[in-house]
């Protein structure tokens, strides 16, 4: 997991056992900014440098790592550190291959350029010209088709992948396969009018660019990309070549051995490299496209990879959202662009500034936040020159303000599994300080026009919308590098969080009041009217179905944070118990609510019954108008 943007958001696959906090971070497609770490100086020289990289990855315990700095358009560091290989003491060298995970889909991002460049496709051709066997549900196909940029930019509307497609492994599977087996597609919203990171995307345009260019994709990567950029070690699968220099990869706990899988959604995170290979994609990018006299794309379309043509536009230019295979990171002093990935264990990290000339690699075999440290130590060297990004804005008016604090929550989640989840629990506050909004644990300065740029950040990061009326209805819209959130209606926010505060009150104050009934019925002074045991039966019911319904979405919080994909991903005791809760909640619901209808009782037993009840219909009606009653998990 984790698109430890992470990125959490950027990673192409979980581990086999991930924690539920990660989980709930790709749900949110969430990160915390390069500029939001702790206040750290930066080293003064490339020495000092290398010397804190190597007290960061060995003071974290990852057993292995890769890093390369770039600077003023050439390599300037390399770092090797700790082991390959945990059991061997293999050490990590310059040819010690790791996988690049999500890195994947920016070489995805350059062949389609490149293709575009050769007049072959169009990044603004319909999917359904490009790839017309693929079957997917559009409401909006009629005006509004899937295009090629949709998928590459993660604006199409698609969920994420399901938890048994991390289970697919086959290095022989073809794409022409392995388009259906991602499936099934369905597009959540109008294609353009949200953005939400999906590993199905890139699956999908891997698969055009093989019919595009008559090539399989292996082939035609080799051609157009790695081939021209002399990766000699990039590889798309485990081939017997790699034997004696792949990286072996490890859990979060830096011990346990991670199995490797051959995804064959391999446009979207298999690819196979050295740390140097790697570093030599953000050396052309850096080149406007050519490296050592091989010219890879033009200058335009390595513009149109560092754009989005289908995000949400500024009205100071540019747009918020995802280029081609690369996402714009203005958190800092200078503007970079790059991709995260992490797959089986292996974690990755790509970026680079135009502006300093500089970029920076960083992959490791374990899952660990210390590479991702390592990536702010080596922006902080290289942006060590620049000058803090003023903290100025322009005024906000009384009626701005009015119409942008409130509570926001995601309307464009990674997996909509977890919509269910973030419409109850996830709420991001926005308010006003005089003109400073206080945003996502920031502070953020408005450039003009709902335009708003985060502290320390180089570029805006955040723009909010007044809708009339709309794709996503009326209201405020918070448009986000990674997503949108709306803006919740005080009624709505009240409903949930006064619905959640007495679901709170109501689960202990059942439990404590069971020894209490019982005592009362065994002495036969149970309130009521009739025989004890409908007394009884009258507290009992409601409170079982209370407690049936709440038990829906725990066991399957509690099946998502174990993230074992053998229980996600397949069918499993654990999965059918959860499916099953969610079919015997409505019934034992419908029992306790005829029980106290039909059953004659005292106000106060009668009230604590009707509590009960109402608070376990909002849940299943919450749980039902998001498919999570009988959900089975694996499917």
């Amino acid at each position: 997991m984790s698109a430890h943007s992470l990125s959490a958001p950027l990673a192409w696959r979980l581990p086999r056992r991930a924690p539920l906090a990660a989980l709930a971070l790709v749900a949110l497609v969430s990160a915390a900014p390069p500029g939001a770490a702790a206040s750290e100086a930066a080293a003064p020289s490339l020495p000092a440098l290398q010397t804190a990289i190597e007290s960061t990855l060995k003071s974290a315990g990852v057993p292995g790592a890769a890093v390369v700095v770039i600077e003023g358009g050439r390599v300037a560091l390399s770092v090797h550190h700790g082991v390959a290989d945990l059991a061997t003491g293999r050490r990590v060298r310059d040819d010690t291959v790791f996988r690049a995970g999500s890195i994947s889909k920016t070489f995805t991002a350059v062949a389609a350029l490149r293709l575009a460049e050769e007049g072959r496709l169009s990044l603004t051709a319909s999917m359904a010209d490009l790839l017309p066997e693929w079957t997917h549900d559009n409401p909006w196909a009629n005006g509004h088709p899937v295009r090629l940029e949709h998928l590459l930019e993660h604006s199409a509307g698609l969920d994420d992948i399901r938890y048994r497609h991390y289970l697919l492994d086959s290095a022989s599977m073809p794409l022409s396969q392995a388009v259906p087996a991602f499936g099934p597609y369905t597009l959540r919203w109008r294609p353009g009018a949200g953005t939400s990171y999906s590993n199905a995307g890139p699956v999908l345009v891997g698969r055009a660019l093989e019919r595009a260019a008559g090539q399989p994709f292996e082939a035609l990567m080799a051609a157009r990309v790695t081939g021209p950029l002399a990766m000699a070690s990039a590889r798309w699968v485990r081939s017997g070549d790699l034997h004696g220099r792949l990286a072996s990869s490890y859990a979060a706990d830096l011990r346990t051995p991670e199995p490797f899988v051959d995804t064959p959604g391999r446009p979207s995170g298999s690819l196979n490299i050295t740390a140097g290979d790697l570093a030599r994609l953000p050396l052309a990018l850096l080149g406007r496209g050519s490296l050592e006299g091989v010219r890879v794309l033009s200058p335009a379309s390595v513009a149109r990879l560092e754009s989005s043509a289908t995000g949400q536009a500024l009205p100071t230019g540019g747009a918020l959202g995802w280029g081609p295979g690369l996402q714009a990171q203005p958190q800092g002093r200078a503007l970079f662009f790059g991709h995260d990935g992490s797959i089986d264990g292996f974690v990755a990290h790509m970026a680079y500034a135009p502006s300093l000339n500089a970029g920076y690699v960083v992959m490791a075999n374990a899952l660990s936040e210390a590479p991702k440290s390592v990536t702010l130590q080596i922006r902080r060297y290289l942006e060590r020159a620049l000058p803090v990004p003023p903290d100025v804005g322009q005024p906000v008016t009384a009626a701005e303000r009015a119409a942008w604090a409130g509570q926001y929550q995601s309307i464009t989640p990674r997996q909509e599994l977890l919509r269910a989840v973030i419409g109850l629990t996830q709420w991001e506050g926005a308010r006003f300080e005089g003109d400073v909004l206080r945003y996502a644990g920031q502070r953020w300065f408005h450039q003009g026009d709902g335009v708003f740029r985060a502290e320390g950040a180089v570029a805006p990061g955040l723009r909010f919308v007044q809708l009339p009326s709309a794709g996503w209805g009326h209201g405020v819209l918070a448009h986000s590098l990674d997503g949108t959130r709306r803006r919740v209606p005080g009624w709505e926010a009240t409903l949930k969080l006064g619905s959640l505060g007495l679901a709170a009150l109501m689960l202990p104050w059942s439990l404590l009041m069971l020894p209490l009934w019982s005592r009362a019925a065994w002495r036969g002074r149970l309130q009521g009217s009739g025989s004890t045991r409908s007394a009884l039966v009258l507290r009992l019911l409601p409170t079982a179905a209370l407690w049936v319904a709440v038990a829906v979405p725990l066991g399957v919080l509690m099946l998502l944070g174990t993230g074992d994909l053998a229980w996600l991903g397949r069918p499993s005791v654990a999965g059918w118990a959860v499916a099953a809760a969610g079919w015997v909640a409505p019934v034992v619901w419908l029992v306790a609510a005829w029980r106290v209808w039909r059953v004659p009782a005292p106000p106060w037993p009668r009230i604590h019954a009707l509590l009960q009840l109402s608070v376990a219909a909002l849940l299943l009606g919450w749980l039902a108008a998001h498919g999570w009653l009988g959900l089975r998990i694996w499917a």
